[in-house]
């Protein structure tokens, strides 16, 4: 019994603790929790209320969700489930669904923990907090509402600790253990930070940001991703990840103040405008800090990057690569603090490079630049450790130096280091110094300039040029090396003041190689000064040794510069290369002993005029100017550039005279209307880059453009007599030709645009020039055949073949034009082709650049220079290679043969192709290891069969690329059933594929972003048991997903989606003009979508949630099919809506299946719902059309169809009312028993606000039957029962009120003593009452008598009907209180006396209290203790054994039993008379002596029975007749 009573007890106490909130709850006025509750249904907030969790609450939510319509405000609390988590999530994540903000919700919490849901809270409206912490969620928080948090914890999270998709203020963040921190495509304002154990720690995906102060503490993957349109800033990183910023297509994104640990800095596949200030980044890998591709702007301000690493055994003591640029946008670097142990910065691409104030250094390259526009390196300083490589490498482009320093240890055994190399790259320097490399400049095809350049310390060659020319303007400095300047094939090498010292050959010139030197002086030689078989122009200092084929001496001659009047003026001249301005009239100027060409302009216009030097010569040249007027030229003429850039514009007519010329440089000369420029016999027109505008005439045999080397245009009419053949150069025509009679003109490499006019005898003929170079990787191609109009032609050891064919020829009679040819070039197994249109001339370069095949033992790099390249066999990039293919690189590759990447593939805007002519290459073929991988950024792969093929572990990257064009049944990507790595596929596009654009199967990831499909043979995506991530993909031929997981996002497809035996697919954001079809679905998610087509969705044994889907069937068809859903979950619907449909809804099943169900769907169709077999719910909604079902039972809440049939079923419908339970106006708990017995239904429900529906309709065949009423039975602890009728139905109020009765307090009623009764000592009191209960019956009620004396209570006693003895005297309250179960109380009084013991009855009125004696009854009188004879039996109570007992007053022996018994009339005792008074043992009957104990016979002696005996049997008998009094008196 104890033990059970001890259960009993913790039983109350914890229904005490954790009162249970039964039921759905739709709040209908303001509630606070308090304590511990436990959920046992969704909670509704609704609006206009507000919710208060009070400080130390603690709320289990169990299975169920929170939505927030209202207000909730929570301090000091927790908000969890104790329900163990059995799905995917981790730590007890997910096992409810959420707290939901809605859009006109709004909460303020403090310091709050939530806990264990899908999404701790997901915020469509307002949230304001402070101390805040969410923990073991698959989400934390996520919503496009207003949040803002003051001090915000989240750990173990699944997934995102933060989705924010409309604004979110974060103070004082901490988040640790999840997938990634905070996800955001809003505006995002973080203050104060950290992140530890996360994935990506913020990802920016959209909107704004304003992060400021971030630490990423431990264990972070990235730390920082922006994609496109986002724009604002991050301020404050510190701490390590792997990579602390990646960007994709960021649009003007800024990163300040970074200082940070980790593998990468920057990684970036396509970085948009992005801007890093002030970062210090302390690399831990081989992994380059700053890996970036953009086609926007890229600026770097402040950055030191240094690190250490140890790779395959070998340890470096700074970054391998520090910095890797490409794509074709500018990157902008300033103040710079760079180590790497192999290159400090490498730039690809067709974009720019500026580097500004900035220090590099490398052990083995400095900067290299492969194909990059231009570059621009002001104030920098590259530092080379001994025994490196290249201070700088270029590769194409046009560079600008300003004040740069390239410097290596000086040693003099170095060899094979380059301080820079240079190849078909153009450079302008200011200020160049190069310090202690084995040859400081090596320049290949190369076009350089500066003004100063220093070059010290070089072990091999100062200068070594090949096809190259370099210009020194200024002073030029050399010092040690064997040989100071050299020059190969061609090239051409100024300088003005060179000062070279200590080289065994100061300069080398090859042959067919020029040297002018204006100022040379030479110290230290050991050889000679100059040798070679090429040509020097030189002007000394002292005395050289020089041994060179050609030389020419220079001298330093006076030029005074004048006009036609002269007047000096400030000329600019050009003599032998140089070029300078006369300031005052007058300039020291290169001559050469055997004469040279000075030109002269002044405003544009200038002369040409040949100059002899000598030593202390002087000369002076005429500059004219353009009349006002007609103009006669009887010198040469020279019309340059203006200062201004405009034409120069003639006064009228100009006549050049016979010896006299007229040369256009880079200008434009406009003849006005009626005005002609006429050359006559004699003279002279010429261009560079010049143009003449207006009527010519060319009068007798004047020449025009007779150097190859002009090249003129004469827009207008031009008028040609000559007599004689006459040839021109370059000269474009764009008005008409006329040709006098007999004139013979002809053109080489150029053309006429108008009408020529050929009188009799004259001739117009165009030669038009093709020139073909065959290169392989820049070395020429000798022998290679090209073939034009068939006849073959090779080329030369140059690698050149040219040919000239007359492509037009016109006389009196008309033109015949040679047209189009077709020029095919032959390089071993090669073939390429291209067009001529012979109008033309044209230079063209065939690339017959070749791959080595088989498996590569070094870093393989396509350059774009040496493109297209030719790969005739199968190529294996194997483990720990790389192959790299920069942007502009065209491959080709032959039929089948396939690359095998089991290393690194690098590729970047480049083209992967077959040769051509229908031939398809066998692709890429990417597996091995984790370490493989294909990073493919911008490249075009066509013409394969496949293209890709994944097949192993490796991991393909593919960005802004296209995948185009497989034949046969081939797709063109594939993963096969041995991959496992991932393939990540983004702004790319796919087409034309033999079969499925992609065939993927295996363990592989497949991640497509920003794709889009077109003409694929089958299904655009054919997916087996892969895990996918597709967002933003467009699709013309649909998909096939089986067997797979994961998510798809933002899809755009014009052919069906089928999906069959997949268990955790999401789709998301669909837009399909086809249908959705699949089967044996254990669990998929479809939300969002619009579907156009019948049948929209078709889905066989399928369980999931559909949600947000508008399906349109254009009129005919049925909308939603559904067939044999699953026995173990439903197929839910919701919030969609299906029109223009024939039927809107078809369900089949003849199986065990889950209801299916559909909430807040509208159906728009003349048969909204055919169900046969399939029972389904239809909640809320529309439906406009009928619903006939057939051996199933469908159920539609708060809907109700046109018309309704059940054929051998039913069809319920119901409407949803809110209980509203009160008392006394307050919310009340209480429990419902709802019964329609018209329709056999009844349910139980419990808790203060209850969402229930409830049937009024109920269809069986053709007919209905509805009712409007319920009856309702409502029980509430402490409460009485309340049994009424309700109104229920569509027509009826949403919001049922009931009313509970208060339970009253017992009624109460003393009947027993009156209020004043008065008893006497010893007397017992009766005590009476009356009792009922409204609850409680009698038997349970708790009936207590409290005796009060003043304010003691001297006595308690239970039940309805009771004693009360043994009070002393005195005045008493006497109070009855009667509790009923329900605790309430009712009590009454009334009063009473207790008087003194009055024995004898004598305290009567005629007693005097004064002397206590009666004078009437002539006696004593009063209470006993006042009273001397208490028994009025005139024995005095001293006297008396007995004073209160009238009957009896002597005990002569004392034994207890008086002697006699003599009662007054009407008296009785419970004494016995003692039969032997003396207590002799002899009965007084018989003893003759009854008072003498002594003497009992009086004629005998006390002798005989023994006096014991008697006595025993005396008292015996007394015993007896005690007893019996006793009894009686009882």
């Amino acid at each position: 019994m104890r033990g059970r009573a001890h259960m009993l007890c913790l039983i109350l106490l914890a229904s005490t603790l954790s009162p249970v909130l039964a039921g759905d709850v739709v709040t209908t006025e303001d509630v606070i929790i308090s304590g511990n509750y436990t959920m046992t249904g969704n909670y509704t907030v609704s609006h206009g209320t507000t919710l208060e969790v009070k400080p130390g609450a603690v709320i289990d939510m169990g299975e169920y969700w929170m939505e927030v319509e209202g207000t909730l405000i929570a301090s000091d609390s927790t908000i969890m489930s104790s329900i163990q988590s059995v799905g995917s999530g981790g730590h007890n994540a997910g096992v409810w669904d959420s707290i939901t903000i809605a859009s006109n919700g709004a909460a303020d919490l403090t310091n709050v923990t939530i806990s264990n849901a899908k999404s701790c809270l997901i915020v469509d409206g307002d949230l304001d907090a402070d101390e805040l912490t969410l923990e073991h969620c698959l989400i934390g928080i996520e919503g496009p509402g207003t949040i803002d948090i003051d001090v915000f914890s989240a750990s173990d999270i699944d997934h995102d600790g933060a989705r924010v998709s409309g604004t979110a203020s974060f103070t004082d963040v901490s988040m640790s253990n999840m997938t990634a921190g905070i996800y955001s495509s809003g505006d995002l304002t973080v203050s104060t930070a950290n992140f530890a154990t996360v994935g990506t720690a913020i990802s920016l995906t959209g909107g704004s940001a304003d992060v400021d102060e971030v630490m990423f503490s431990s264990a972070v993957s990235t730390a920082v991703s922006v994609h496109s349109g986002v724009t604002g800033d991050v301020t404050g990183m510190s701490g390590d990840a792997d990579t602390a910023i990646i960007a994709m297509d960021s649009t003007g994104f800024t990163f300040s103040d970074i200082n940070m640990t980790g593998s990468r800095l920057v990684n970036s596949w396509s970085a948009g405008d992005l801007t890093i200030n002030n970062a210090t980044f302390e690399s831990d890998s081989p992994e380059t800090v700053i890996d970036v591709r953009t086609s926007a702007n890229f600026i770097v301000d402040g950055a030191t990057i240094s690190g250490a690493f140890t790779s395959s055994q070998q340890s470096y003591d700074a970054p391998w690569i520090a910095i890797s640029l490409a794509g074709s946008g500018d990157h902008i670097l300033s103040n710079l603090n760079v180590e790497a142990s192999n290159t400090a910065i490498t730039a690809s691409g067709t974009g720019s490079l500026t580097v500004n104030d900035s220090h590099i250094f490398s052990q083995n390259v400095g900067l290299e630049m492969s194909g990059m526009a231009s570059s621009s390196l002001n104030n920098l300083v590259v530092n080379i450790s001994n025994g490196g490589g290249h201070g700088m490498d270029l590769l194409q482009g046009e560079h600008i130096f300003s004040n740069v320093a390239i410097n290596m240890p000086y040693n003099s055994v170095e060899s094979g280091s380059i301080g820079i190399e240079a190849w078909w790259s153009t450079v302008e320097a200011d200020a160049l110094t190069i310090n202690g490399f084995s040859t400081s400049m090596e320049l290949h095809d190369t076009l350089f300039e500066s003004v100063d350049l220093t070059i010290r310390d070089s072990n091999d060659f100062g200068i070594d040029l090949y096809s190259s020319s370099v210009m020194v303007s200024d002073s030029f400095d050399t010092r040690i090396s064997d040989v100071g300047v050299s020059l190969s094939d061609s090239s051409i090498f100024h300088a003005n003041y060179w000062n070279a010292s200590m080289h065994d050959t100061v300069i080398s010139i090859g042959a067919g190689s020029t040297a002018t030197l204006w100022h040379w002086a030479a110290t230290s030689t050991v050889d000679e000064d100059a040798s070679g078989d090429g040509e020097l122009l030189y002007g000394a200092v002292g005395q050289l040794s020089i041994s060179v084929s050609s030389t020419t001496r220079l001298y330093d001659n006076v030029v005074n510069f004048e006009d036609l009047v002269s007047n000096p003026i400030t000329a600019e001249w050009t003599s032998l290369g140089f070029s300078g301005t006369a300031n005052g009239g007058s300039a020291n100027l290169p001559i050469s002993s055997d004469g040279n060409e000075v030109v002269a302009t002044y405003g544009g216009i200038g002369v040409s005029k040949t100059l002899t030097g000598s030593q202390d010569n002087l000369h002076t040249i005429q500059v004219p100017i353009i009349p006002i007027g007609d103009w006669v030229i009887s010198t040469d003429v020279v019309l340059g550039a203006t200062p201004e850039g405009l034409p120069h514009t003639a006064g009228g007519n100009i006549t050049v005279q016979n010896g006299a010329s007229l040369r256009v440089v880079d200008s434009t000369l406009v003849i006005p209307h009626g005005s002609v420029l006429d050359a006559k016999i004699g003279s002279t027109l010429s261009g560079t880059n010049g143009i003449i505008s207006g009527e010519v005439i060319s009068s007798g045999d004047s020449t025009i453009n007779t150097l190859s080397s002009d090249n003129l245009e004469i827009v207008g009419n031009l008028s040609w007599s000559c007599q004689s053949a006459s040839e021109s150069h370059n000269l474009r025509i764009t008005g008409i030709l006329s040709l006098a009679a007999g004139c013979d003109i002809t053109i080489y490499s150029g053309n006429v645009a108008g009408a020529v006019n050929a009188l009799t005898g004259a001739s117009l003929t165009i030669k038009s020039t093709l020139t073909i170079t065959v290169l392989d990787k820049g070395e020429a191609v000798s022998g290679a055949i090209v073939k034009v109009q068939g006849t073959e032609a090779s080329t030369n050891s140059n690698g050149v073949v040219t040919r000239t064919l007359d492509s037009r020829y016109t006389d009196s009679s008309g033109t015949t034009w040679e047209g189009i040819e077709i020029i095919e070039m032959q390089s071993g197994d090669l073939n390429d082709y291209i067009t001529w249109d012979t109008n033309d001339s044209r230079s063209y370069t065939f690339m017959a650049s070749t791959i080595s095949s088989g498996s590569i033992s070094e870093w393989l790099i396509l350059e774009k220079i040496w493109s297209p390249y030719h790969l005739s066999n199968h190529l294996v990039i194997p483990q720990g290679q790389t192959m790299t293919i920069h942007d502009g690189v065209e491959l080709r590759i032959s039929e089948g043969v396939t690359i095998e990447v089991d290393g690194t593939l690098n590729a970047g805007s480049a083209t992967m192709s077959s040769v051509g002519s229908g031939s398809r290459w066998g692709g890429l073929i990417v597996g091995d290891n984790s370490e493989t991988t294909a990073s493919l950024l911008g490249t075009h792969l066509v013409e394969g069969t496949p293209l890709i093929t994944m097949d192993g572990l490796g991991e393909i990257t593919l960005t802004d690329s296209i995948i185009a064009r497989s034949s046969g049944s081939e797709p063109l990507i594939r993963t096969t059933t041995n991959s496992a790595g991932k393939i990540t596929i983004s702004n790319s596009d796919l087409s034309d594929s033999g079969a499925e654009c992609i065939s993927a199967q295996g363990d592989a990831v497949l991640s497509l972003f920003e794709v889009s499909t077109i003409n694929c043979g089958d299904s655009d995506l054919w997916v087996r048991g892969n895990n996918l991530d597709i967002t933003n993909v467009s699709l013309e031929g649909g998909a096939d997903l089986g067997f797979v997981t994961g998510s798809i996002n933002n899809i755009h497809s014009s052919g069906d989606i089928i999906i069959s035996n997949n268990n955790g697919l999401t789709i998301e954001n669909l837009i399909l003009e086809g249908s959705i079809s699949g089967l044996d679905n254990r669990n998929i998610a479809i939300k969002s979508a619009e579907i156009t087509g019948s049948p929209g969705i078709d889905l066989d044994s399928s369980a999931g949630t559909i949600e947000m889907i508008k399906i349109d069937c254009n009129g005919s068809g049925v909308g939603f099919v559904a067939h044999h859903g699953r026995a173990s979950a439903p197929l839910i619907v919701s919030d969609s809506e299906i029109s223009n449909c024939s039927k809107g809804i078809d369900l089949h099943s003849d199986g065990e299946s889950v209801e299916i169900e559909f909430n807040s769907v509208s159906v728009d169709s003349n048969f909204a719902i055919s169900s046969d077999g399939y029972n389904f719910i239809f909640n809320q909604g529309h439906l406009n059309g009928s619903v006939d079902v057939a051996g199933s039972t469908g159920s539609l809440y708060d809907v109700i169809p046109t018309s309704s049939t059940a054929s051998s079923g039913e069809i319920w419908m119901w409407t949803n009312h809110i209980f509203d339970v009160r008392l006394n106006d307050e919310a009340y708990s209480a429990d419902l028993d709802i019964q329609i017995e018209t329709l056999s239904w009844q349910t139980s429900v419990s808790g203060t606000s209850l969402s229930q529906s409830i049937p009024h309709t109920l269809v069986v065949g053709n007919s209905s039957q509805s009712v409007d009423e319920a009856t309702l039975y409502a029980t509430s602890e402490g409460l009485p029962p309340l049994n009424t009728l309700i109104s229920i139905g569509p027509d009826t109020d949403k919001i049922i009120v009931i009313d509970l009765i208060a339970n009253q307090a017992p009624t109460v009623e003393i009947i027993k003593p009156d209020d004043g009764d008065r008893v006497m000592e010893s007397e017992v009191l009766e005590v009476r009452a009356i009792v009922s209960d409204d609850l409680t019956s009698n038997s349970d009620l708790t009936v207590t008598w409290s005796v009060i004396l003043g304010n003691l209570v001297v006595m308690q006693l239970g039940g309805e009907w009771n004693n009360v003895t043994d009070l002393d005297a005195g005045t008493y309250v006497l109070k009855l209180e009667v509790t009923d179960a329900q605790g309430q109380v009712n009590s009454q009084t009334v009063s009473f006396e207790v008087t003194l013991l009055d024995s004898d009855g004598d305290w009567i009125a005629t007693c005097d209290s004064e002397t206590w004696y009666d004078q009437q009854q002539s006696r004593e009188c009063g209470p006993d203790i006042e009273d001397s004879d208490d028994d009025n039996d005139g024995i005095n109570d001293v006297l008396d054994a007995w004073p209160t007992d009238s009957c009896a007053s002597m005990d002569s022996d004392g034994d207890g039993q008086p002697n006699t018994l003599n009662c007054p009339i009407g008296v009785t005792t419970w004494l016995v008379e003692d039969p032997d008074d003396d207590g002799d043992g002899y009965p007084d009957v018989t003893d003759a002596f009854p008072n003498d104990a002594k003497l009992w016979d009086s004629s005998e002696s006390s002798e005989g029975v023994n006096p014991s005996i008697l006595i025993l049997l005396f008292v015996f008998v007394g015993a007896i007749a005690f007893v019996f009094m006793r009894m009686r008196r009882e």
